[in-house]
């Protein structure tokens, strides 16, 4: 932000000081912020049968943005069943 126009400067500030504040809040609370506080990672997806390669990473992506937003799903049990769903 500091080597960009002074146009929405303090919007943008604004906005990079919201997500700190969320990031910070998400941790302290224990909260899964990378792929490495999922609850399965790529060699238990592998064991379950998914292929190795893009669409596996395709799918550790898409279970992280889903335990971002509804943190309850970071189970193995419930990570299991939806990365078999988003592999089919």
């Amino acid at each position: 932000i500091a080597g960009q126009s002074d146009f929405h400067r303090e919007e943008k500030l604004a906005d990079v000081d919201a997500m700190e504040r969320f990031y910070q809040n998400s941790r302290d609370r224990g909260e899964c912020l990378e792929l490495s506080g999922l609850a399965i990672g790529g060699a238990e997806l592998i064991k379950l049968g998914a292929p190795k390669g893009p669409a596996l990473g395709r799918v550790l992506r898409t279970l992280l943005a889903e335990v971002v937003d509804e943190p309850d799903r970071n189970t193995a049990d419930y990570l299991s069943e939806r990365a078999l769903e988003l592999l089919k």
